[in-house]
């Protein structure tokens, strides 16, 4: 019962900043934000596609709020339609913390796409390395329970977990099971360098993946630290966001090579990214490839504000 008075009641306040959005969008996206900001505390990132006109070029724009102990309480996005001021989807994600503790053992995401509602709610348990131990979620679409979830996340060596679990979709009664048996993480500095998974999808281990993947740093700290849930299994790249980035340092290079028993050809992909720094040290200008290309589009551009 707590839990939802919890998720509806964020709802009902979630309604509330959505329709006043599109009141702050003119404001924000005009002119273009400048490509210098001090400080050391993210406040906001931006996604731009700079082909398109000054005003209409935002993709999203992401906010930080923290509480009086500088813990990440509540991350707001706003999603445009490409080359308009058109808010498509809003997502509010809300860190709920146990007294004093400095990771949320709660964090709920709504999230309202073109009228439609969204909820998750992720309960989170860690072990003695702070690292998550178990996770278990919720997803609610328009207030109706519609999936859950469990996994744990055993440590069996250093830096060497078994993580398995099991997920259940309500609406077509699937239920599936998931062992994930090798799972392996290489640092260098606080940094993962070399990091490789198998996950197998059932039982028997008809249905598999392998994922290798190699990653390379400058020695700038990263903004994203201290925002991201302390998942072991966790696939660092631009894909899964840079929110979800737990390293020391910034990533100038990652590498991925995909094995899977729906392909005898491993896919590759290799993104390379490029920074601007403040006089702090932390980026402020993102610039990405993937595979030798622009990714999204030829102006691709992320901008990092800080205070």
């Amino acid at each position: 019962m707590k839990l939802q008075i919890i998720i509806f009641s964020s709802l009902f306040l979630f309604s509330l900043a959505f329709a006043s959005c599109q009141k702050e969008i003119e404001q924000q996206l005009s002119p273009r934000p400048q490509h210098m900001s001090e400080g050391s505390i993210l406040d906001r990132y931006i996604e731009f596609d700079t082909t398109e006109v000054i005003g209409l070029d935002t993709i999203s724009i992401f906010s930080f709020i923290y509480d009086n102990n500088n813990r990440i309480s509540q991350i707001n996005e706003k999603w445009f339609d490409h080359g308009t001021l058109n808010v498509s989807v809003y997502t509010s994600t809300n860190y709920l913390y146990n007294g004093t503790d400095t990771l949320p053992g709660l964090v709920v995401k709504n999230s309202l796409a073109n009228g439609y509602s969204l909820v998750d709610s992720l309960f989170l348990q860690y072990n003695s390395s702070n690292m998550i131990s178990r996770d278990s979620g919720r997803k609610y679409e328009q207030g109706v329970l519609k999936s859950y979830f469990t996994f744990h996340y055993d440590e069996i060596a250093p830096w060497k977990y078994h993580v398995y679990g099991v997920a259940f979709d309500i609406v077509s009664g699937t239920f599936m099971q998931t062992n994930e048996i090798a799972l392996t993480r290489n640092f260098t500095n606080g940094n993962v360098t070399q990091s490789y998974d198998s996950v197998y999808n059932s039982i028997p281990f008809a249905n598999y993946s392998i994922l290798q993947s190699s990653y390379l740093y400058d020695n700038k700290p990263n903004p994203f630290k201290k925002l991201a849930l302390r998942y072991p299994d966790l696939h660092s790249d631009f894909e899964s966001g840079l929110f979800s980035w737990y390293a020391f340092n910034n990533p100038v290079k990652f590498t991925r090579t995909t094995y899977t028993s729906n392909s005898l050809i491993p896919a590759t992909n290799i993104h390379d990214i490029t920074y601007k720094y403040n006089s702090l040290g932390y980026p402020i200008d993102l610039s990405v490839s993937k595979n030798g290309l622009p990714y999204f589009s030829a102006g691709f551009k992320i901008l990092l504000y800080y205070k």
